[in-house]
């Protein structure tokens, strides 16, 4: 496991699954399969979170659960903008819009802060 890097571990434990895993869950997979110690595990996690986001081979899921992209078509990951609590008359820009995404997200991520 030396030459692969977090990335390709995590890859290697979402195909063994075979079905999306919560964080935690996931980084306890990686980082035994890497086989860090406690220190690692906690100084690294927050980095290894940072890479999935970044790596388009990820997507993140309800739920703070994540799993392989190719395993998820476009219309079963996008945003539906209709859920968004709008009037009618209303019209929501772009930095509206990514505040509202953003503040979801941190809502659905609460638990690993």
């Amino acid at each position: 496991m030396a030459n692969k890097s977090v990335q390709d571990v995590a890859v290697s434990v979402l195909k063994k699954k075979k079905k999306p895993i919560e964080f935690k869950n996931l980084w306890d997979n990686v980082s035994e399969d890497l086989k860090l110690d406690e220190i690692q595990r906690k100084s690294k996690m927050v980095k290894f979170y940072n890479a999935l986001s970044l790596d388009s081979r990820f997507i993140q899921l309800d739920k703070n659960k994540w799993d392989l992209r190719e395993r998820h078509t476009y219309t079963s990951t996008r945003i539906n903008l209709e859920s968004f609590d709008v009037d009618d008359d209303e019209t929501l820009d772009v930095e509206e819009i990514n505040d509202e995404i953003f503040e979801q997200y941190e809502e659905a991520n609460e638990e690993i802060y």
